[in-house]
């Protein structure tokens, strides 16, 4: 019973999902703009070279090419996309579209673990169900590295929360920093990965601040009853 009662937000989340994008997993289904013009045909390119063996230094199609390494949004080192090539999963458009979406979902766990270990209540489920219909999913959906971000950023706040104990100490969550910096790094947008590591260093600083105060206010209690 209590795995059940532990597990039910995961499927709620889960049927929300389904549900919010029930066309785009199974209807065909997509996003507008620079999603097909533009974020597509570079991934499907060298998810499509790796498949057959072929790391892919120089982009050809524009103008006279450039070094692809140049290219900052080519996701090429986001370790998930990286199953397309090594399971031979076509990088086709609705799975680009069905990728996107799961990113939602993943976003919204780490909501959920995020507001659970800050608020400790049941009202976590509701800001992750709320965060599924985040705006900016929606405004930006075309933006396949901004949609990763925004669903990362969950999960980097919820890994650079501090213990609240008197007695901080390092926790599971705190080893996720670094690989969840590197996904953000390489497959999120350039601006959010800058934007999201300047709000981060509030959140710490407030939650050091927090802790600063609560341990000075902890101590005179305790001198108080030593008295």
């Amino acid at each position: 019973m209590n795995y059940i009662y532990r597990s039910y937000p995961l499927v709620i989340l889960i049927l929300q999902n389904l549900i919010i994008f029930f066309r785009h997993y199974f209807m065909g289904a997509g996003f507008p703009w620079d999603f097909s013009m533009a974020y597509y045909a570079m991934t499907a390119f060298w998810t499509t070279a790796i498949k057959f063996g072929t790391f892919p230094h120089w982009i050809p199609f524009q103008s006279m090419g450039y070094p692809f390494s140049m290219n900052l949004q080519s996701g090429i080192y986001y370790p998930p996309l990286w199953v397309f090539p090594i399971f031979n999963i076509q990088y086709t458009l609705q799975n680009a579209v069905r990728f996107q979406c799961l990113h939602i979902l993943f976003g919204s766990i780490g909501m959920f673990l995020l507001l659970r270990i800050n608020f400790k209540s049941k009202y976590a489920l509701i800001g992750a169900i709320a965060f599924q219909f985040f705006g900016g999913f929606y405004s930006n959906s075309q933006h396949v590295d901004i949609i990763r971000a925004y669903a990362l950023a969950t999960w980097l706040f919820y890994a650079c929360t501090l213990d609240n104990s008197h007695q901080p100490r390092l926790l599971f969550r705190n080893l996720l920093i670094s690989p969840i910096l590197y996904l953000l790094a390489t497959g999120g947008y350039p601006g959010n990965f800058i934007s999201s590591l300047f709000v981060l260093s509030i959140y710490i600083l407030l939650q050091l601040g927090s802790y600063l105060i609560i341990n000075k206010e902890s101590k005179k209690y305790t001198k108080l009853l030593c008295y």
